[in-house]
């Protein structure tokens, strides 16, 4: 811990708390996988940290931020010096000098003149820089974050194989008996003790193989699979397409593709994660609108079919166009009729303007348009998308109230142990100091780290069995090993043999 501000591990791993907390089982198994990413992820970023290639490590957020402030700064060049694509500003330019009505201003021809050219030849120069920071940029990602995408997808891929296998083989061990243990191992030393004799006496001239190192299959196919079905491998590829594009094509615009960063931010990504979050309800409700839409489509084809404004309802498929263009705006089904006549009496208001001889039925009367205009005022454009935002609105408060419930439970309970704050404070060091001296969660990663990477000869008897347990050759990582409503031995100690913990 003394070592880690300043250093590379000095970050407060937030995906470390990403785990399910009604389930304590579920909660230290998630911990677990999360741990084993981080150090897996951290074990290839340290060995490129070694290299020439560090900057991919190191630099990779600046180098992100510097695609990204290219590429406003190009798209606010082009707004600012009045960019038209195309290149159709010079004949624009010489057909209104040529226009004996559009006369050019003095500023507006000092505009076209000077500015003008100027703009399009910085935003283009300026393509050619953001191509050179967005191929530092894909390199760096292919160099140092890629290669964890693979290898979690083919581990993902081996783990479900061997789930698959063992489920055919005998449905009965899907069980991995995961119960209570201690991180010392007052229980289990015995049998950890006896397991590691066993493992140390066979075949020591052999090559020995560590239990951190899982086999693994390699397959272009699945590579590729894994490649084009990740989201930032597939984000990556199209921001160096798009920029590769623009410079080939020499078209500025092309390189907006690079303003999505900003849906990577934290504060937009809460926006999108409330949308996503609720995407399902989003699309039923809006599937829904526009079934009330036909409806009130075929509606009016057979209610008011005159009073549809000439050449917006001939035929089904014309008709389906408009309603959907127009309708869905403020004024609903009312921008697709002609102007309504207010009658000056009763009995039009109620049977229309009938001629003389002729037999006209309630369907032609204001008062029917005007029911059958304001119920879907009221049903689609006020209640359906007043829905619509209450989702948007509710999945806000699920991902506050998720957030509250997660700081709640770090403040009230060991995250490592499920231990109340209260117990720890009435029979241990006390809440605040257990939870940053005994049972850190970022000491785990930090033990599981060295694990990785320390020689079996370095390792103590219970040092290989958690490694053992954690890097298994076969099967799921276990968390048998793991800390259960304890503190530490002396805790654990005088639980057992009755004694008062301040004694």
């Amino acid at each position: 811990e003394n070592c880690a501000p300043g250093g590379p591990l000095d970050k407060t791993f937030e995906e470390l708390y990403e785990t399910e907390r009604g389930d304590p089982d579920k909660k230290n198994q998630q911990f677990l996988e999360n741990m084993l990413r981080l150090v897996s992820r951290e074990q290839l970023h340290s060995s490129i940290r070694n290299s020439s290639f560090a900057f991919t490590v190191n630099r990779w957020g600046s180098i992100k931020f510097a695609s990204f402030l290219f590429a406003a700064l190009i798209q606010i060049i082009l707004v600012l010096g009045s960019y038209t694509p195309h290149g159709t500003y010079e004949e624009d330019y010489r057909s209104r000098i040529n226009s004996e009505t559009d006369i050019l201003g003095k500023h507006e021809k000092q505009f076209y003149d000077h500015v003008h050219p100027y703009t399009q030849h910085i935003a283009r120069s300026m393509v050619y820089v953001q191509l050179i920071v967005c191929l530092i940029r894909f390199f760096s990602f292919t160099w140092a974050e890629l290669p964890i995408l693979i290898s979690e997808g083919l581990e993902s891929d081996e783990d479900e194989e061997e789930r698959l296998e063992i489920t055919e083989d005998d449905p009965d061990e899907g069980d991995d008996g995961q119960g209570d243990g201690v991180f010392l191992f007052v229980e289990d030393q015995h049998d950890s003790s006896d397991h590691a004799n066993h493992h140390s006496a066979p075949e020591n001239d052999a090559v020995e193989q560590d239990p951190g190192q899982r086999p693994s299959r390699f397959s272009m196919l699945a590579v590729m699979r894994i490649v084009v079905t990740s989201f930032p491998a597939v984000y990556e590829i199209m921001f160096a397409i798009f920029m590769l594009l623009g410079a080939v094509f020499d078209e500025p615009l092309l390189t907006c593709y690079a303003l999505f960063e900003i849906c990577f931010w934290k504060g937009s990504k809460t926006v999108i994660d409330a949308i996503y979050f609720n995407m399902s309800k989003m699309v039923q409700t809006v599937l829904l609108g526009i079934l009330v839409l036909y409806i009130w489509m075929i509606i009016g084809i057979f209610t008011v079919p005159s009073l549809h404004d000439q050449g917006l309802c001939t035929n089904m498929f014309q008709c389906f166009l408009a309603y959907m263009f127009k309708a869905m705006r403020d004024n609903g089904v009312n921008e697709l009729l002609v102007e309504p006549v207010f009658p000056m009496n009763v009995w039009d208001a109620l049977i229309g303007n009938s001629q003389e001889g002729e037999t006209t039925i309630v369907w032609n009367s204001i008062l029917w348009r005007m029911t059958w205009d304001i119920v879907y005022q009221f049903l689609f454009l006020y209640i359906l998308l007043a829905i619509i935002t209450g989702i948007i609105i509710d999945a806000f408060g699920g991902l506050r109230d998720e957030k509250d419930s997660m700081e709640a439970d770090l403040k009230s309970s060991c995250f490592v142990c499920n231990l109340g704050n209260f117990h720890v404070d009435q029979h241990g060091i006390g809440f605040d100091k257990h939870v940053k001296l005994e049972h850190n969660p970022r000491w785990y990663l930090f033990f599981l780290m060295y694990l990785r990477n320390a020689k079996t000869a370095e390792l103590s008897g219970q040092m290989q069995y958690i490694k053992e347990q954690v890097w298994p050759l076969k099967g799921n990582p276990s968390y048998k090993w793991w800390v259960r409503c304890a503190t530490d031995l002396a805790l654990e100690l005088r639980i057992h043999s009755g004694l008062n913990a301040t004694s």
